[in-house]
């Protein structure tokens, strides 16, 4: 992913605005990113205990996969942990957390 998209991925979730129906939409369908793509950095968070994937309704709910669909207006993705992660993606210049560099497609 390009650097200033992976930034802007990230920080829709930090900021709570990572509906999968927002990110399946900007990122795959207007940005044109692959979902395989997507999936490994959601996965790279989940695995590495940095993202959840919840309920809009109910942050009770958390699940295991992403049902990548426009239509899907019921799960988010957030980070666990909000507060460790402000500084560096909201710092001048944004710094991207070290676990999703890998992530990062040589410009």
């Amino acid at each position: 992913m390009k650097t200033e998209d992976l930034i802007e991925l990230l920080q829709s979730i930090l900021e709570e605005d990572a509906i999968i129906s927002r990110l399946f939409t900007y990122f795959h369908l207007h940005k044109e990113y692959e979902i395989s793509d997507l999936n490994k950095i959601i996965e790279i968070g989940i695995t590495e205990k940095v993202f959840l994937i919840i309920n809009v309704t109910d942050e009770s709910i958390e699940y295991k996969r992403i049902e990548w669909s426009e239509s899907n207006t019921y799960q988010e993705v957030i980070f666990s942990n909000p507060q460790d992660y402000i500084p560096s993606l909201f710092s001048n210049p944004v710094q991207i957390p070290d676990l999703f560099l890998k992530c990062v497609k040589k410009e």
